[in-house]
């Protein structure tokens, strides 16, 4: 056990919420879980009735400041999706609320359904140009069709006034099938049809050790002082079973934090489950066998100190970094901990 004064503060709630109406995909990626998932556990949409007590908790909470009807899935995969979306606005109309999609079940009406939605923007995951490249990567033999509707869909965007970052194409680089050459022709044809927001990643992530995709084995650190990321600190993550999970690359659902049936969101952001994962995330508690963290590409991990001081202050401008969207709060949070650290 690590041994440290620090006890992680925590918001009084979430600012962000992830909202996963529906459990199913359509495709099968190679850097996703979902293929090795999805016979596992149980699957299926969200009721109405939850969604219902979900939207009607949030419209008394502004400071919630995005909503994301989206979760390790396909969100076009809920035949709700639109309806679920207006409910969102109407809940928080000043939230941020976007989907990120593959863009497979697109059709003029459903098109024309999401742009007058309430969305402020949609991201749209297309991980390669040439119809064979994305077969190998998805899964999928319709590349022509998928790419075309989502032209259709930009097309629609702009006749319909919508800002130019309205549409967002997703490119996860997988190698070693997608080559250079590929992302800069699909960079450019995206380009050529009005798409000029379009986010890249190329780096490998084992989503928590779920997937090896490129050989490069599964994490698993002995010791850990946080996360690099928001996920823990400010987002909150809705199954479709009303479950909350910690962040999303919990495809296992290794830990349940809660459950909204019979809590708010409120009660399980302030429970002891979530205190007692930010605290073993911290190494305020000891690392237990399997937990999620401890096997993380986004796990922040301590020197090889023996000093829990220099433990929690090694990256920790990565971990408050993700916090800075939080303002004045973040501030706080920031200047608490650091005194922590250097009492």
């Amino acid at each position: 056990m690590v041994e440290t004064s620090f006890e992680p503060e925590y918001l009084p709630y979430p600012r962000h919420v992830m909202i996963q109406t529906t459990s199913l995909c359509d495709s099968g990626c190679v850097m996703c879980p979902w293929p090795r998932v999805k016979s596992r556990f149980p699957q299926g949409h969200m009721s109405d009735g939850l969604y219902h007590k979900i939207m009607s908790e949030l419209a008394q909470h502004p400071e919630v400041e995005q909503i994301m009807p989206y979760l390790m899935n396909e969100p076009l995969c809920d035949p709700k999706i639109v309806e679920r979306i207006r409910l969102a606005r109407e809940a928080r109309p000043g939230a941020r609320i976007y989907i990120v999609s593959n863009g497979c079940r697109l059709n003029p009406k459903l098109s024309e359904d999401l742009i007058e939605s309430g969305l402020d923007w949609i991201v749209f995951s297309v991980h390669a140009i040439e119809p064979e490249t994305y077969r190998v990567v998805t899964g999928r033999g319709d590349f022509a069709r998928i790419r075309d509707g989502i032209v259709d869909f930009a097309k629609r965007a702009r006749e319909a006034g919508k800002h130019p970052d309205f549409v967002v194409i997703n490119i996860t680089r997988i190698r070693p099938h997608v080559s250079d050459e590929e992302v800069e022709r699909a960079m450019k044809f995206w380009r050529d049809n009005g798409i000029n927001r379009i986010a890249y990643i190329d780096g490998y992530i084992s989503r928590a050790g779920t997937i090896d995709v490129w050989q490069h084995g599964k994490p698993r650190h002995r010791r850990i002082a946080g996360c690099k990321t928001m996920w823990a600190y400010i987002m909150f993550h809705i199954l479709y079973n009303g479950d909350v999970a910690p962040c999303c690359m919990d495809w296992e659902r290794r830990v349940k934090l809660g459950n909204l049936h019979n809590q708010t969101i409120g009660e399980v952001w302030n429970g002891a489950r979530r205190r007692e994962f930010l605290r073993t995330l911290h190494g305020v508690y000891p690392l237990y066998q399997g937990f999620i963290c401890a096997q993380c590409e986004d796990a922040v991990v301590p020197k090889e100190s023996g000093s829990s001081v220099g433990e929690l202050k090694y990256r920790e401008e990565e971990l408050f970094g993700q916090l800075e969207v939080l303002g004045d709060r973040a501030r706080s949070l920031k200047r608490r901990i650091r005194e922590a650290l250097d009492s």
